[in-house]
């Protein structure tokens, strides 16, 4: 994270540390010229240091001095560049990503999001567009990048919102996931969507889902949702997705077929007490009935 952030901001890093540097050298140049000064003719000299308005060539200057009187100008036009650069691309990427049509749109930065981008792109299923908020360092940005500062109609315009297919909401923090969501339903304007469009959102911890029910927050982004006749929403997580999908596959009874309902409980066992093993005995709950009539049996094994 620390090099992140200094690859951001080295350029500002480096105009800080020539202005640091100039200061020095001009209080020894000061001192040893003997010329009266106070802080404001630091600082004014400091400043003039950066557009090559001082003139040293009649007298010795300091070893401080002479290394500033050039980082200084170098890097402040390494800043000016860099922020030129960012400001062009940005406007560039924006320009063409408000072209796409029936792409998918997806928002935070869940780690989760890389495969899936690289899913896409490996299965030629369409046009992506990512969408980070700016506060997020990202040394490596992937392509489509749409930045964010708040959730608003200049948003959903760079995402072509209108236009997209889905939009997948997947943050590191299931809390930041809800908010989203429940911000961008209130800034979509339901009478322009002309087609359908698929918001889903995916929690990292299936407890979160189960919460948000509990508590309502759910049941208010599916009242917004239900206004649209082409708005739909779903709620997914990866670990219950990829249980089930084992499960058609690994089920107990298809190791051990249930053929007579005098045939004897299925027991299964399980090795350890995670997020994936709780969320694997409530999938079996759930859908271990034979024609047996006999409970499943499950035996845990983990560390106390």
């Amino acid at each position: 994270m620390k090099s992140k952030f200094f690859i951001k901001y080295f350029p500002t890093l480096l105009v800080c540390l020539s202005a640091i540097i100039g200061l020095i050298g001009f209080y020894i140049y000061f001192k040893d010229h003997n010329i009266s000064y106070n802080i404001s003719d630091l600082v004014y000299a400091v400043l003039k240091l950066f557009l090559f308005g001082n003139d040293f060539s009649l007298r010795h200057i300091n070893v401080f001095l002479n290394i500033a009187r050039f980082l200084g100008p170098l890097s402040l036009a390494t800043a000016i560049i860099q922020g030129a650069l960012k400001l062009f691309s940005s406007r560039i990427n924006i320009e063409k990503v408000k072209r796409f049509k029936d792409h998918i749109i997806i928002c935070g930065d869940a780690e989760s999001n890389k495969p899936l981008i690289k899913d896409i792109t490996d299965s030629e299923k369409g046009d992506y567009i990512v969408v980070k908020n700016e506060k997020d360092i990202d040394v490596n940005p992937i392509k489509n990048t749409v930045e964010y500062q708040n959730i608003n109609n200049d948003l959903l315009t760079d995402i072509a919102f209108y236009k997209s297919r889905y939009l997948i909401v997947s943050f590191n923090d299931d809390a930041e996931s809800l908010n989203f969501t429940a911000s961008l339903l209130d800034t979509i304007d339901l009478d322009k969507i002309q087609k359908e469009i698929d918001i889903i959102l995916l929690f990292k911890n299936p407890k979160w889902s189960e919460l948000s029910n509990d508590m309502g927050i759910l049941r208010n982004i599916n009242e917004k949702v239900s206004k649209s006749t082409f708005l739909n929403i779903r709620y997914l997580n990866y670990i219950d997705k990829a249980i089930r999908k084992n499960m058609l596959v690994c089920a107990p009874d298809i190791f051990k077929p249930i053929t007579d309902i005098s045939d004897p409980a299925i027991e299964v066992g399980i090795i350890g007490n995670n997020t994936i093993m709780q969320r694997l005995i409530i999938n079996l709950a759930l859908n271990s009935h034979y024609i047996n009539d006999q409970k499943l049996k499950i035996y845990v094994s983990h560390n106390s």
